[in-house]
Formats: C-alpha cells, sequence, structure tokens
C-alpha cells in the first residue's frame, strides 16, 4: 500500500469509528447543530467517489462531506462542487463540504473556501463556498479536546512539530483520561503512528 494510500485508510478509519466526534467539532466550526449521525454512500456517480459522507439528524437534517487531502491538487474546489451537488440531490438534505488539509505541502492555491466561476470578464454567476480546516495552523487542544477521535491530528500541527516529544506526552496523557476505554486508546495510537508519517521522519 502506497503511504498517501495509507495515510487515507487511516484518517478515513478515524472517521468511521468516531463519527459523533467529528460531527460535534465540525458542525460547532460551522456554527450548525449536532444530531444523531450515521454514514452515507459516498459513492456518487460512476467516476465521483467522496471521501466520507455522513447524515446528521438534527432538527434541520443536513449532511457533512469530508474530503482529506495530504498532497496539494489545483482544481480540487471544482470537483468538490460535483461531490456537493450529487449527495444533495441523492439524499435531499443540505450538504456542507469540508477540505481537510493534514499538512502544509497539501495546501493549493485555489483552497481559499470559495470557489467562483465567471463567463468572460462578468461577475461570479455561480458561488460555492466551502469550509477548510488546516490542521497544522491549529492548537493542539483544538483536537485533543474534540475527543480521542480527533486527538490524533494534535501531533500534526505547528505547535507539535516545535516539540514533539512534549507532544506526544500531551496525546498520551489524553489518551489515559477515564473517557477512553483501553481498546479505543490502543486503536487510536497506532493510527496516529501511521499518520504521523505525513511530518516526521522515521
Amino acid at each position: 500500500m502506497s503511504k498517501s494510500k495509507e495515510f487515507d485508510v487511516s484518517l478515513k478509519t478515524l472517521v468511521d469509528g468516531h463519527i459523533a466526534e467529528w460531527v460535534a467539532f465540525l458542525a460547532a466550526r460551522a456554527g450548525l447543530p449536532p444530531g444523531p449521525a450515521r454514514p452515507i454512500d459516498t459513492d456518487l456517480s460512476a467516476s465521483l467517489h467522496a471521501d466520507r459522507l455522513i447524515r446528521v439528524d438534527a432538527p434541520k437534517p443536513f449532511a457533512l462531506h469530508l474530503e482529506f487531502q495530504s498532497s496539494s491538487e489545483l482544481g480540487l474546489p471544482a470537483r468538490m462542487l460535483c461531490y456537493n451537488v450529487l449527495a444533495e440531490r441523492a439524499n435531499k438534505v443540505p450538504v456542507l463540504s469540508v477540505l481537510i488539509l493534514v499538512r502544509p505541502g497539501a495546501a493549493a492555491s485555489d483552497q481559499t473556501g470559495v470557489w467562483e466561476v465567471s463567463a468572460g470578464d462578468g461577475p461570479p454567476h455561480l458561488t460555492f463556498r466551502y469550509a477548510v480546516v488546516r490542521v497544522w495552523q491549529e492548537a493542539m487542544d483544538t483536537f485533543l479536546n474534540a475527543g480521542p477521535g480527533l486527538a490524533p491530528l494534535a501531533v500534526l500541527t505547528d505547535e507539535a512539530a516545535g516539540n514533539l516529544e512534549a507532544a506526544f506526552r500531551r496525546f498520551d496523557q489524553r489518551l489515559k483520561q477515564p473517557d477512553v476505554p483501553a481498546n479505543v486508546a490502543e486503536a487510536v495510537s497506532g493510527l496516529t503512528l501511521a499518520l504521523s508519517g505525513m511530518r516526521y521522519d522515521e
């Protein structure tokens, strides 16, 4: 398995095992209420497959569309728009798309959170807004406090990179808290080691 594929699988495994934590974290950032959540089909067409789609049965139901990116790629916002429209059509609820950039090398110049299309020199006739989480720019506590399902992202932050040994001690202490069962701590620790390869050498 390639490194990029390994990272992708690890991130999706974190979401699948901790959907409620991811929904609470991302919904709060978007100013949306959380609610009971469940995964929905990510196959949107013969050629389009979203990373993760989650239906949130809040008072006004919506869906979260998650795209993880570990390498720089121009044109991704246009593809995310396709995902968004097809997901909304298939599930009959509004869809919030979230781009999660997991390391500095994943950033591209067109990943601003807004993608506009104009005909010629005229004003934009289409505007697509999406959320962007730049993991390295966040504080460690942002992810540590969000629950074990997001805690591995804490060691990918610039704050952690400044003192990696201390960062891993904080991460280890988080997994020893009473709200984290031993089997969850073990699984999350393994995924964290895999994800750490995105920023650090062996």
